[in-house]
C-alpha cells in the first residue's frame, strides 16, 4: 500500500497535473518501486512522456507509460529474423529497388507486413495499444498544449506526424479552454509583497536601448569548431570562478585539472556532457573541463572524463542537465573515471542594489511604480486565424490602462493549419504585411489611446519572423512602419532584460522550463519543489538557456533514423532551439545576449507547463501560460522601496480572460 507521505510527495512533484483520483498516484508509486526509480524521477519521466504524446493522466495512459518505461530500461531486441529469398546483388544504380519494392515482395499480405514493421516501431501511441485486455479503447483526448500522438498504422488513414496535429484533433480543446465561462475572470495564481496599488498610465514614456546594429550584421550560426570550443572554455572558466568563490576557493586555478589522476579528493570544474544523443542518465554522464588554465582561451583544449553517478545516489542529492557548469569534489582514477562525493552548481549573481542604476537600457515610467500586463502567444485559435484572443486582451488593456504591456510571441505559429494551406494569406504579399495590418495596427491604436508602452518579443516558432536563431533578433520592419508605431511599440530581441526605474524584468519566449524538465537527471531524493528547482537552474547558471546541446523533441533520437529512411525527411532530428553559441554566451570581450548579468526582480518565462508564480531568492518568476490556449495573462505591480531604494515590492496575479 502506498503511504500518505508518498502520495503527497508525488502530488507535489506532478506540479503541472491536477490529480483527482488517488488510484493514479498509487499506480505511479507502484511503477516507481518496480522500476527502481525515485518519485521525482517517475514524475519527470511522466511529464516528458505525456507532453510529447498528448496524453492525460488516467489509468490506461499510465499502463502505456509503464510499458514504455520498461522497454527503455530493458534494451529492446529484434522481434523477428528474416532470411534472404533471393541472391540479387544491389549497387548504387539499383539500390532504390531494395527500399521501394524488395521488402514488399517478402510478405504475402498486409497483415504479415504490419506484424514485421511492428518490430521496428515503438508500440506506443496511435492504435498500437488500442486493444488492452481484448477490449478496444478510444484514444485519449488531446490536451490543450501538446502535439498529437502518432497514429502510424491506423486503418483507413494516412499516418500523422507527431509534431503537426491535424485540424480535427485540435478543434475542441484549445478554443473550449480559452472560452471557458466558468473560469472567466478567475485568479489562477497570485503573489503579494507590497505594491498592490494599481497605477493607471498618464502618458507614454520614452525608451532607450543599447545599440544592436553590430549584432544584426553578424554571420549568424557561423560556428567553426575552434570558435565553439573557445566559447565553451570561456563559459567554464567564467562561471567556474563564481562557483569557486561560493564554496570558498580563491579562483578556478586553485582547482585540479581533469588531465590526470589524483590520489586525494580534489575539486574539479567542468561542464556536464552526455556521451550520446538522448536524455542524460547515471551511466552516460561526462564532465568536460579545460586542459590548461594558463593557455590562450582561443586555443583552449577540452578534456572529458566519466562522471560515475551509479554508486552515488545515496551520497548525492542534485539534479544535472547537459551544459550545466558544476564543481565536483571527488577522486579521479587512472581510468579517467571521476567518483564524486559532492557537487556544487551555484554561481552568485551580483547583488541588486549595486547595479540598479548602472544598466544601459532603461524605461522611464515616471513615479508611482510600475503597472504591467503581460501575455504570451499564440494569440489565435488553433482551428483558425481568428484574432479574438488578441482583441480580448487589448480590451483589458484599454480598461485597465497599464503603464506597460509585454507581449511575447509567437503571434502566429508556423505549424498552424491555416499557415500550411495559405488561404487566409492570399490577399497579402507576405506574413509581415499580415502582421502589420492585422496585429500591429490594432495594438498601436489601443495602446495609444490608453497611454501604454508596449514591448514585443519574438519567438522561434513565429511565422512572422524570418530568423529562427537564438538569441533572436527583434521583429524588423521598414523605416516607415517603425516610425509610425515607434512612439508606442518597442521591438525587443529574445531574450532580454529591461530596467524600469530600478526594477529589472527578464523576459524570454523559449520554453526553457519544459526543456530542462525533459532533459535533467535527478540524483538522490531530497530535491524539494521541482518547479523551484528548474527556476534555480536558470538563476544559478546565469543564463536564459543553459541547456546545451539544445532540447530534442521526444522520440527524435530513437526514431529519427528509421523515420528518415522511411519518409525521406531528415529534418526531424533538428533541435527546437538553434543556438548561436558566441551570440548567446559571449566571450571575454563581448557579453552574451542570453546571459543573466544581474538578478532580475521579475522573470517572465512562458511555458506549456501549468501557469504559476514563484519567488526564488527574491526573483519573482512567472509563467503566464499561452494566451490562445489557456486564456491566461499576468497582471503585476512593482515599486522600489523608499527611502533606501534597495528592495522592490512586487505583486502579481495570473488571471483567466
Amino acid at each position: 500500500m502506498a503511504a500518505e507521505g508518498e502520495m503527497e510527495e508525488l502530488r507535489e512533484q506532478l506540479f503541472n497535473v491536477e490529480v483527482t483520483d488517488d488510484n493514479l498516484l498509487k499506480r505511479l508509486i507502484q511503477i516507481s518501486r518496480n522500476s527502481d526509480l525515485s518519485l521525482a524521477q517517475v514524475a519527470d519521466e511522466w511529464t516528458s512522456f505525456s507532453s510529447s504524446k498528448s496524453l492525460q493522466l488516467d489509468l490506461d495512459n499510465i499502463e502505456t507509460f509503464s510499458l514504455s518505461l520498461s522497454s527503455r530500461q530493458q534494451k529492446p531486441q529484434s522481434s523477428f529474423q528474416t532470411t534472404p529469398t533471393s541472391t540479387q546483388r544491389y549497387t548504387k544504380d539499383n539500390l532504390h529497388l531494395l527500399f521501394n519494392s524488395g521488402s514488399r515482395e517478402k510478405y504475402a499480405n498486409d497483415d504479415d507486413q504490419e506484424d514485421v514493421m511492428s518490430g521496428y516501431i515503438d508500440k506506443i501511441g496511435g492504435e498500437g495499444l488500442a486493444k488492452v485486455g481484448g477490449v478496444k479503447r478510444e484514444a485519449p483526448p488531446l490536451p490543450v498544449i501538446s502535439p498529437a500522438p502518432k497514429n502510424r498504422y491506423s486503418s483507413g488513414r494516412t499516418p500523422v506526424r507527431n509534431e503537426e496535429p491535424s485540424v480535427s484533433q485540435m478543434l475542441d480543446t484549445p478554443s473550449t479552454n480559452y472560452r471557458s465561462t466558468q473560469a472567466s475572470g478567475k485568479v489562477i495564481a497570485s503573489f503579494s509583497q507590497g505594491a498592490e496599488k494599481w497605477v493607471e498610465s498618464k502618458g507614454i514614456e520614452n525608451i532607450r536601448y543599447r545599440d544592436t546594429a553590430g549584432v544584426r550584421l553578424k554571420r549568424l550560426m557561423y560556428q567553426p569548431p575552434l570558435q565553439k570550443r573557445s566559447v565553451m572554455a570561456e563559459r567554464i572558466i567564467s562561471l567556474g570562478n563564481k562557483i569557486c568563490q561560493q564554496i570558498g576557493i580563491k579562483d578556478i586555478r586553485s582547482t585540479s585539472l581533469l588531465t590526470g589522476p589524483t590520489t586525494e579528493p580534489s575539486v574539479f570544474i567542468g561542464r556536464v556532457v552526455c556521451d550520446s544523443e538522448g536524455r542524460l542518465n547515471a551511466h552516460s554522464c561526462l564532465l568536460e573541463g579545460v586542459w590548461s588554465y594558463e593557455a590562450d582561451i582561443l586555443k583552449a583544449r577540452l578534456v572529458r572524463v566519466v562522471l560515475d553517478l551509479s554508486k552515488s545516489s545515496e551520497q548525492l542529492s542534485i539534479c544535472l542537465f547537459p551544459g550545466q557548469i558544476i564543481a565536483v569534489e571527488g577522486t579521479l582514477n587512472h581510468s579517467g573515471v571521476l567518483a564524486p562525493t559532492k557537487i556544487h552548481d551555484s554561481g552568485a549573481l551580483p547583488p541588486l542594489p549595486s547595479v540598479r542604476n548602472s544598466l544601459v537600457h532603461k524605461v522611464n515610467v515616471g513615479t508611482g511604480g510600475l503597472s504591467c500586463i503581460s501575455a504570451a502567444g499564440p494569440f489565435t485559435f488553433m482551428e483558425s486565424l481568428n484574432l479574438s484572443p488578441l482583441l480580448d486582451l487589448l480590451q483589458v488593456v484599454e480598461t485597465q490602462k497599464p503603464k506597460l504591456l509585454i507581449l511575447v510571441g509567437p503571434f502566429i505559429e508556423h505549424s498552424h493549419p491555416s499557415v500550411k494551406n495559405g488561404k487566409q494569406f492570399e490577399d497579402y504579399d507576405s506574413f509581415e504585411t499580415y502582421f502589420v495590418t492585422q496585429i500591429l495596427q490594432p495594438i498601436h491604436a489601443t495602446c495609444l489611446k490608453s497611454n501604454t508602452r508596449v514591448l514585443i518579443l519574438p519567438a522561434q516558432n513565429d511565422v512572422c519572423h524570418s530568423l529562427m536563431v537564438y538569441p533572436q533578433q527583434p521583429y524588423l520592419f521598414s523605416d516607415a512602419i517603425s516610425n509610425e508605431v515607434g512612439n508606442v511599440i518597442s521591438m525587443l530581441p529574445d531574450p532580454y532584460t529591461v530596467h524600469f526605474d530600478g526594477i529589472n524584468i527578464g523576459i524570454s519566449s523559449v520554453d526553457v522550463l519544459f526543456h530542462l524538465s525533459s532533459s535533467s537527471l535527478s540524483i538522490g531524493t531530497n530535491h524539494g519543489d521541482r518547479m523551484a528547482r528548474l527556476l534555480s537552474h536558470i538563476l544559478q547558471q546565469q543564463c536564459y538557456y543553459p541547456l546545451y546541446p539544445p532540447y530534442l523533441k521526444e522520440d527524435t533520437v530513437t526514431k529519427a533514423t528509421s523515420t528518415a529512411h522511411s519518409t525521406g525527411n531528415y529534418l526531424e532530428n533538428l533541435p527546437e532551439v538553434n543556438i548561436d553559441l558566441q551570440l548567446a554566451y559571449g566571450d571575454s570581450d563581448t557579453p552574451g545576449l542570453a546571459c543573466l548579468n544581474v538578478l532580475p526582480d521579475i522573470l517572465i518565462l512562458p511555458s506549456k507547463l501549468k501557469p504559476f508564480i514563484k519567488n526564488i531568492n527574491g526573483c519573482l518568476c512567472i509563467n503566464p501560460g499561452h494566451f490562445g490556449r489557456k486564456g491566461t495573462y499576468t497582471k503585476l505591480t512593482a515599486a522600489v522601496s523608499a527611502p533606501a531604494g534597495k528592495d522592490v515590492d512586487k505583486s502579481a496575479q495570473i488571471i483567466h480572460i
